[in-house]
This record gives structure tokens, sequence and C-alpha cells, in this order.
């Protein structure tokens, strides 16, 4: 069991303070900046090396959530490709913000409050049952308490100043931590993650990730992840997305070819199922209205990214922008004029090694 951390920069601090919380627990954690000189050591590898070979190896990966975290593309791309690879995803609520659709489906973790506790249960649901370390919890150390004489912090107190600054220390030191007010301990979250409502199963294999080596100017402050600075998507991510995003596009374009011309001989290599068979359909009602054909005024297509509800499946909204109308031998069928752009849905399908789409339809209006 090994959890990788996926962060923005901007929680460093925070994130510190649990990897190290957990590793006191028995949990095996994999941060970069703690890690990367390690594994570069013992592997001779790279920044890169060390990154893609820790993702290959987790077996969870704990969001650490934050307005800065949920608006960087390089955190996103981190915990998109342990979904895509079904690697469990632990949402850590660390910093009020708005959670990604996706992730709020998921049960996540809110360690504002009564920290250490979660943190026991986070670790007792990592770990096998009865594996997770006790830990004794310290009491919390009050922020920059005053001292009764308008001094400083109590590490400045000089020596000689008698018994009645003593007894103020003992105040500050042992009465004032057991006087906090009480914490709203929240219900802690089931121990299953699920997307869908599916539990998530470990993945066997992963796919490569390229990443950036942290930059050395000091102009370089933009958001990372937990695999480095300026961390861009994993390289089996991005040939994904690309490949379910032209898998769009050559069906629009076989669709378009189809009810143009009756040509559907490309069909068959860009759909399958209902998107296949309804497309073939139109193509013969378009024939036997009146040797009918559709006539398109093409501006583009732009598909949306991609939301995967498997590693072979996934959602795609597109912006199509054109307009078209239909002509047949006694003339043009002004009822079915449209003008563009639209909305469209698709759902495209891995079959036998290609991304098909097997279900289009229009967005209404």
């Amino acid at each position: 069991m090994k959890v990788f951390m996926c962060y923005s920069r901007k929680d460093e601090v925070f994130v510190g303070r649990l990897a190290n919380d957990l590793r006191a627990r028995g949990v095996v954690v994999w941060r970069d900046v703690d890690d990367i000189p390690n594994d570069i050591a013992s592997n001779t590898t790279g920044w890169r090396g060390a990154v893609d070979k820790a993702l290959r190896d987790c077996t969870h990966l704990i969001m650490v959530l934050s307005p800065d975290s949920v608006a960087s593309p390089e955190v996103t791309a981190e915990w998109n490709y342990a979904l895509l690879n079904q690697r469990p995803v632990i949402p850590v609520l660390h910093r009020e913000c708005e959670i990604p659709y996706r992730l709020y489906s998921l049960n996540y973790w809110d360690v504002r409050q009564d920290y250490q506790d979660k943190v026991d249960q986070l670790a007792a649901m990592l770990l096998p049952s009865g594996q997770a370390r006790t830990v004794q919890h310290p009491p919390a150390a009050p922020a920059a308490q005053p001292t009764a004489s308008g001094g400083g912090r109590m590490g400045m107190v000089f020596g000689g100043i008698g018994i009645g600054i003593a007894l103020l220390v003992v105040i500050f030191a042992v009465i004032l931590p057991s006087i906090r007010g009480p914490v709203t301990t929240a219900t802690p979250p089931p121990a299953t993650t699920q997307v869908a409502g599916i539990t998530l199963p470990p993945a066997t294999t992963a796919a490569a990730v390229v990443t950036v080596p942290p930059a050395t100017t000091a102009a370089s402050t933009a958001d990372s992840g937990g695999g480095g600075e300026e961390l861009t998507a994993t390289a089996a991510m991005k040939n994904t997305i690309a490949a379910v995003q032209q898998a769009v596009v050559a069906f629009d374009e076989q669709m378009r070819r189809a009810l143009e011309t009756g040509d559907t001989t490309g069909l068959s290599s860009v759909a399958s199922g209902d998107a296949l068979q309804e497309r073939l359909d139109a193509v013969d009602i378009l024939t036997t209205a009146g040797n009918c054909h559709w006539v398109y005024d093409q501006r583009g297509i732009t598909p949306g990214p991609p939301v995967f509800t498997s590693s072979t499946r996934a959602e795609v909204r597109a912006e199509v922008d054109r307009d078209g109308t239909v002509r047949c031998d006694d003339g043009p069928r002004h009822d079915y004029d449209f003008t563009g752009p639209y909305l469209a849905d698709y759902v495209v399908e891995l079959l036998g090694g290609t991304w098909k789409v097997t279900e289009y339809a229009n967005v209404p209006d």
C-alpha cells in the first residue's frame, strides 16, 4: 500500500504535516519534495522518472482540496489519471472550495476540525485492520499568547524574574491548553471510495507520465501537484483525451459525409451501436423520401473535456458550429433547416482498441 499525495504547492505546509502524521501511523506516503531525492538516488532516474514510478506504484491517491488545488490543471490531471486507472481517490478538505463534481460524489474527509482523530480514522481505513499505529496526540499549543506584563514569548523570559513569572509559565503551559473551546466532531465518511456508486478496486497497471523538472528561476511559481513543479497531464491521460476527442471529430466528419452523399462506408470505422444504426437509418430515410440529402455549411466542431465513467467509456459534450438544410429532387425542405452553433452529447467507447462513438444526441435548447 502506497499513498500518492496530490496537492497544490500553496498547501505545502499542511500537506507536509498530513504526510508526516500518516507516516507516524504506519501509512506509506509518497510526496514529491520528500521522496523524489531518494528515488533519484536509488534508481538513478530523474524527476520525471521518479514521479512516473510513484504514480504507477501508488495504490491510493489523496487529493488535498483547496481553492488552489481545484483550479490547478496539473493537480486535476493527477486525480483524473488515478480515476482513469481505477485508483481509489480520497479527497481531504483543507480549505473551503468548490469541489469538482467528479470528486464531490466521493466520500471526502473534512479535517479542518478534530484533525488528529480524523487522521487516525483515515490511517485505519488505509491500513489492514489493526495495523495502524497508535499515536499520542499532543495538546495543541495556543497561538502567541501575551504575558500579563506585556512581554513576548515564554522562551524570552530572562532568568531571575521570580516566582510570580514562573507561575505564569505554568498557567500558559498547562492550564490554557485545557480550557480551549469545544470542538465539534464531524461524522467520519464511510471507509469505501466510490465513483458513481461503484467501489474502485486497485489497478494493476498504469501508464507513463510526463513531468517538467523544477524551475530554477524565481519567476516559476506556477502550481504543481504532488508530482513536481509545473506537472503536466500524464502522457497516457493526454493521449487518451486526445483520442476520445478525435473520435468525436471523426464521427462528425463521417456522419456529415454519409448524410450529404449517401456514402456510409466510413461510418463503421468511427461509430458503433445506436450511433451507427441511427445514422444508417437516417440515410435510408433520406433516400426513400425523394432522393434527399443534407447540405451543410460547416464551420467547426469543438469537443469539450471527456468525463470518463470507466477506463473504456467517456462522455463528451461538443459545440458544433454549422448550418444545414435538406434538399431533395423536388426541391429544398426548409422545415428541416437549422443554424448553429449548437451543443451535442457523445458517448465514446474503446472497442477493439479503437475509440468509437456509440451514442449521439443534440442537446435541446
